[in-house]
């Protein structure tokens, strides 16, 4: 827990006190600053069951192992405490759950932390980032939800019709510390991208919380309603949450290798090769809705085949780099359903296994991974996906190493929620789907 003298925004009065649980509901209680005496260092109860919602109600998932007994703390990790330009006179700080003064074992934050204590004691450290996609879209008195404009990836059109909104959401986004690198149309309909710049994991999760929580009060302001569900229009461009990764020991990046396989050391293709041997399991944490395989079909850059490449949109894991080694990788797979600190927890805790265990990721794929033949994928080893939540979740369950590192109280808790949302939603039509979801994420 971060012992960082308290330090309030000049002119806050309500403090946000901010939590996001299995379902990827980022949630909040908020104090006023006479009575921060009171929570500053206590922090504010919430219902230890809060990590047993689904998405759909607010109602304990069955077998997670948590009742309606019980409460934790919710502490603010004061150096996250930034004044919120979009709502003057309130502030968000993040929060790590506590429970009699410990770290409490089902905190994401905590197993996010956990993840890189583990790695830091193997002398590494990593850089990560999310490139994040979402939609601003409208609402119509019938619930139906409609594009803001029509355009194409990249369009002019895209920055000027929704410059007012953009410039607004950059502006905060800045004005709260986030270093903006890119903010451009996307393929889809009112459909954006915005890429921060670089940090360490638990600070790339911290601000794609604070992304989405900004892109949604910006987008109430310009009157849409924002969206990062992975498929809010099902002939349109999915929406992706796509994690960049490099790793680093003793200050150095310790990827690149000219003359390794893909400009990859022998560090990197273990860790490539061990988010690949994961990848199906992975899928619940980072594809956990219905929504997500809407988005992972063939052929839509999506990162739908469990294969890499060498600057290949079509892989799952795309590699980066330049004429001296590759720098970073990029994970195409994951989306905006997924909660940040378990995506991120989860995929590094499979780079460290691929590292552990010394995996290779086999060959890489230099085309559309669809145009292979049969012959052609068993030969690579192409890792199918899931073909839905229920599926992904069974891998999940199996997984020893992702759910070890998660523990049994939280993998039984986040199991829990996901089946309590893939037995509600397995049925729904892609409507359905979008009225209920479209502004959880």
């Amino acid at each position: 827990m971060s012992q960082t003298p308290v330090y309030l925004p000049e002119g806050t009065r309500l403090t946000r006190v901010v939590w996001v649980d299995n379902a990827n509901v980022a949630r909040a209680k908020a104090f006023h600053t006479a009575s921060l005496a009171r929570f500053a260092q206590a922090g504010v109860g919430i219902a230890a069951a809060q990590m047993a919602l689904p998405a759909q109600c607010d109602a304990i998932a069955p077998d997670s192992g948590l009742s309606p007994a019980g409460e934790i703390r919710l502490v603010p990790d004061w150096s996250t405490c930034v004044a919120l330009p979009h709502a003057p006179g309130h502030a968000r700080v993040l929060g790590d759950m506590r429970l009699n003064d410990a770290d409490w074992a089902l905190c994401p934050r905590g197993f996010l932390r956990r993840v890189l204590t583990r790695a830091q004691e193997q002398g590494l450290k990593f850089q990560t980032a999310f490139e994040t996609e979402f939609y601003w879209v409208r609402q119509t008195p019938d619930e139906c939800v409609v594009p803001v404009l029509q355009s194409v990836f990249a369009s002019t059109l895209t920055l000027d019709t929704l410059r007012p909104a953009i410039d607004d959401l950059v502006d905060s986004l800045v004005g709260q510390g986030l270093p903006v690198e890119l903010a451009h149309g996307e393929c889809g309909p009112g459909q954006m991208e915005i890429s921060l710049h670089h940090n360490d994991p638990l600070t790339a999760a911290d601000r794609m919380v604070a992304l989405r929580e900004t892109a949604h009060a910006i987008g109430l302001k310009h009157g849409y309603a924002t969206t990062f569900l992975p498929k809010p229009f099902l002939h349109a461009a999915g929406s992706g949450a796509h994690v960049h990764l490099s790793l680093w020991r003793e200050g150095r990046n310790a990827l690149p290798d000219a003359k390794g396989l893909g400009g990859l050391s022998t560090e990197g293709l273990a860790s490539v090769a061990g988010i690949l041997d994961h990848l199906p399991a992975l899928c619940a944490v980072l594809n956990p809705i219905t929504s997500s395989y809407r988005r992972l079909v063939p052929s839509s850059w999506s990162g739908s085949h469990g294969v890499w490449g060498f600057e290949n949109r079509e892989t799952a894991v795309r590699v980066l780099g330049g004429p001296q080694g590759s720098t970073h990788f990029e994970l195409k797979t994951p989306d905006g359903a997924a909660n940040p600190y378990l995506a991120m927890g989860a995929i590094l805790t499979a780079v460290l296994d691929g590292m552990e265990r010394g995996l290779h990721p086999g060959q890489p794929v230099d085309r559309d991974p669809a145009t292979l033949t049969a012959a052609e994928r068993e030969k690579i080893g192409v890792r199918p996906l899931p073909a839905h939540p229920g599926e992904a979740i069974q891998r999940f369950s199996t997984d020893k190493v992702l759910t070890g590192a998660m523990g049994p109280g939280l993998a039984r808790a986040f199991i829990a929620v996901r089946q309590s949302e893939w037995n509600h939603m397995r049925e729904f039509t892609h409507d359905d789907e979008v009225k209920l979801l479209l502004t959880r994420y």
